[in-house]
């Protein structure tokens, strides 16, 4: 099997250097943790302008290729997967030339895919966006997100949710996960309005269509702490905190407190990548679909508009 990886940064293979083996939070261990438990051989190549990452990707595939740009590619060669995780400024533009140099069958682009809606626009422009392209939110993916699905899905598709999601950094790096998870859980919704605190903080009001889902959105800091939550208020309550390292549910008619099956919250956290390239991995071999958020993803697309009426 043939895997390209283009950015080897934080999410693409830096943040698990020298990491506990448990952790897996880059694409270069979950595919490497993926090769190992299914027994496939893979051969893969890693792209990436800075050279110091060439020692470090040789670490991990001994027999991988490294090269220091998409140009130094030989025309037309064939990958059966590509994994584009490069800073947000290019990350349109080298799929882009991916798409154009290289033949791909399928691709996980990093969240949040571009940095403006005319890059997503030309991105959702691109052949076959809708079923081999995919976004790298790997929220949807993890089972606590999937049993939180299933047990909203089980109240009436008239019943009202209020969401609060308080958050640090910025729209497009911390923003748009929580904005994702909340899409994955509820229901696609759309911007309507947005205003800077006294602080000069960004706070964002969202609704759906039917009008049963308000996701009020607001920003306490300009760095992410890893203390990010999001707060759900229905005919039960749902307390996510510390970005998903903790999650409580609670039934508004017992006053009970609802177990969700594992609770290994923080494990989840710390091996999401792990998963989600499990289940990306199985998407390419098997063709089987995981929840995956698509460039066409209605919170997607708002996450670039908020950004881009804030310049945030």
């Amino acid at each position: 099997m043939q895997i390209l990886l283009v950015g080897l940064g934080k999410v693409g293979m830096a943040y698990d250097l020298n990491a506990p083996a448990n952790q897996i939070l880059t694409h270069a261990r979950a595919i490497k943790s993926w090769s190992k438990n299914s027994n496939t051989e893979i051969n893969v190549v890693g792209v990436d302008i800075d050279k110091e990452t060439k020692k470090a990707f040789y670490g991990i595939f001994e027999s991988g290729e490294w090269f220091s740009s998409i140009k130094s590619l030989e025309a037309k060669r064939s990958f059966d997967l590509a994994v584009i995780a490069t800073p947000i400024s290019s990350i349109a533009q080298d799929t882009s030339e991916l798409c154009s140099r290289l033949e791909v069958h399928k691709f996980v682009v990093e969240k949040p895919a571009a940095s403006n809606m005319m890059e997503l626009e030309k991105l959702q422009a691109l052949p076959n966006s809708d079923t081999n392209f995919i976004v790298g939110f790997p929220r949807p993916s993890l089972a606590s997100s999937i049993q939180l699905k299933k047990l909203i899905e089980t109240f009436d598709n008239s019943e009202e949710w209020q969401v609060d999601i308080y958050y640090a950094g910025s729209v497009l790096n911390i923003l748009s996960h929580f904005l994702n998870l909340v899409e994955f859980l509820i229901e696609p919704f759309a911007l309507n309005s947005h205003f800077y605190n006294k602080d000069g903080y960004l706070s964002a009001k969202f609704s759906s269509l039917s009008g049963r889902l308000v996701v009020r959105t607001h920003q306490y800091g300009n760095m992410n702490d890893e203390q990010n939550r999001v707060h759900i208020e229905g005919p039960i309550s749902i307390s996510y905190t510390q970005s998903g390292r903790a999650i409580e549910v609670l039934s508004k008619s017992s006053t009970i407190k609802l177990d969700l099956i594992g609770n290994k919250f923080e494990h989840e956290i710390s091996s999401m990548i792990g998963n989600f390239g499990s289940k990306y991995m199985s998407w390419v071999t098997k063709n089987e679909d995981n929840f995956f958020t698509r460039l066409n993803s209605a919170s997607l697309t708002e996450t670039m508009r908020l950004a881009e009426v804030t310049n945030a």
